[in-house]
């Protein structure tokens, strides 16, 4: 719903069902995966400050708060709205600018790059209303308390990833052990181009492979393929 870079919003609908009521997003982004099954209990984890901030305000806000960002002009600078929480700022940054990794503080670029209308901040509104229960947190996947849980793991790409805040040099091999530890449902997003991914297989956590454009998600199991 908010565009932001690598997004799964096309993608999203293509995985497994979650098998358990425990959703954890490592690298939560936009959470697209988790806002088909907003009424499960959604766990959030992401260092960006900025995105942990969006999902914050969305639990928070009332779906009226919602209702009444402002309308903005193409040749506004969104920092001179004031009035505006952060939070709020960051919301029409990303609308105005979509697949950018940051976002915009002016709207300055062709209109086909905005999404920022009152249908999507109506949707919006209703995404708040639902997911009043979702938790969220500003930390590293290395922080997530371990449990029997769909775990759907979207990191940076091995090409590409670097884009990300905080994210130039990502330990992909720190991940693969990681991963390995977890119990329970596990989706690993990756594409084409990854090669770490490939170290996640094992005897013990088969795999089953289902590719959606150039992306390859695994389905990673403990015990068993379904």
């Amino acid at each position: 719903m908010i565009p932001y870079f690598g997004s799964k919003k096309s993608l999203a609908k293509l995985y497994p069902l979650p098998v358990h009521d425990t959703i954890i997003e490592a690298f939560s982004g936009m959470a697209n995966y988790s806002q088909l099954y907003y009424e499960r209990n959604v766990v959030l984890y992401d260092i960006n400050r900025q995105i942990c901030g969006i999902w914050r305000y969305l639990i928070d806000a009332s779906p009226k708060d919602v209702l009444s960002l402002p309308k903005v002009k193409q040749i506004d600078r969104i920092d001179n709205y004031k009035s505006l929480c952060s939070a709020e700022r960051d919301i029409i940054g990303f609308m105005v600018s979509r697949g950018n990794v940051r976002p915009s503080r002016s709207w300055k670029i062709t209109k086909s790059h905005c999404i920022y209308t009152q249908n999507t901040i109506k949707r919006l509104s209703e995404l708040s209303r639902n997911i009043k229960h979702w938790k969220v947190y500003n930390e590293s996947y290395t922080s997530i308390e371990k449990q029997t849980a769909t775990y759907f793991i979207d990191p940076p790409y091995q090409s590409g990833g670097r884009w990300y805040v905080g994210c130039k040099h990502f330990d992909h091999e720190k991940l693969v052990e990681w991963i390995k530890t977890l119990t329970g449902q596990i989706i690993v997003c990756e594409n084409t181009a990854s090669t770490w991914i490939n170290n996640v297989r094992s005897k013990k956590i088969p795999i089953r492979k289902m590719i959606g454009q150039k992306h390859i998600t695994f389905e990673v199991y403990k015990h068993y393929i379904i």
